[in-house]
């Protein structure tokens, strides 16, 4: 599939709204891309970006979406999945998501990361030294979802903060990523 021939639906995780960010430099290269609002914190604020990534998969016309997810961006995506109209979405790449879990996300009040098997294709890439996502956990989760796993490396939580602002190996991995989903069928 080409980049032409679809769009693409940008997930940010919480307050990922600088400049420096890898997904806002791939919403000014990649002509396709919207970019749904940063995340708001908390889980009060979940069923809202939930509603926000929904409502944004069925505003897209003919066009098949592929997500783009980033961090809690994921979370969102993966809790909207089951409730995109069938076939609308060809794929998802998923990165870093947090995986917090027990008392922490009781705490937090986040509901549990689905597992269930993703209905497309998907990516889920993980550092080794995620601060918000244990590796191993990473590894499982993408075996749960179908997804293909790819091992970032020592790379952080894959933001600016960890040096991946543009992240070029990435848009080169989603390039691929995107290639692999064949060519686009309206929906």
């Amino acid at each position: 599939m080409k980049i032409s021939e679809t769009r693409i639906i940008l997930v940010p995780g919480e307050g990922e709204a600088g400049a420096n960010h890898w997904l806002s430099r791939w919403q000014t290269r990649l002509a396709t891309a919207r970019r749904l609002q940063p995340l708001a914190h908390g889980a009060s604020a979940l069923a809202h970006d939930v509603a926000a990534l929904r409502k944004a998969v069925q505003e897209e016309g003919a066009l098949p979406v592929v997500l783009v997810c980033h961090a809690a961006g994921c979370h969102v995506a993966l809790h909207a999945v089951h409730d995109f109209p069938q076939g609308r979405v060809r794929g998802a790449f998923l990165v870093a998501p947090p995986l917090v879990h027990g008392p922490q996300a009781r705490a937090a009040g986040m509901p549990p990361v689905p597992h269930g098997q993703l209905p497309f294709p998907s990516v889920l890439v993980a550092s080794r030294n995620d601060p918000a996502a244990d590796y191993a956990r990473s590894e499982a989760l993408a075996g749960a979802l179908g997804a293909s796993f790819v091992d970032a490396g020592e790379a952080g939580g894959l933001d600016d903060a960890s040096g991946f602002g543009p992240w070029p190996e990435g848009l080169l991995r989603f390039g691929t990523f995107l290639r692999s989903l064949g060519p686009a069928t309206p929906v």
